[in-house]
């Protein structure tokens, strides 16, 4: 009696499974919360008087209130 090793999975098989094994892992990833980051260009300053906070475009100098 001749003994039949057990199914190897083909490469197309092995790929999928590792596919989908990260892309699960990007889904859990992609749910936290996003970090506020001020727009491209612009500093979060405070002001000294009265401790408001503002974006202050580098370049510009345009400030906007936070």
């Amino acid at each position: 009696d001749v003994v039949t090793p057990p199914p190897k999975p083909t490469a197309g098989e092995r790929f999928k499974a590792g596919v989908k094994k990260i892309s699960s892992k990007l889904r859990s990833v992609g749910t936290k919360a996003k970090s506020s980051k001020p727009p491209a260009g612009f500093r979060r300053i405070k002001r000294q008087s009265d401790g408001k906070i503002f974006l202050q475009n580098t370049r510009t100098g345009e400030r906007r209130p936070e």
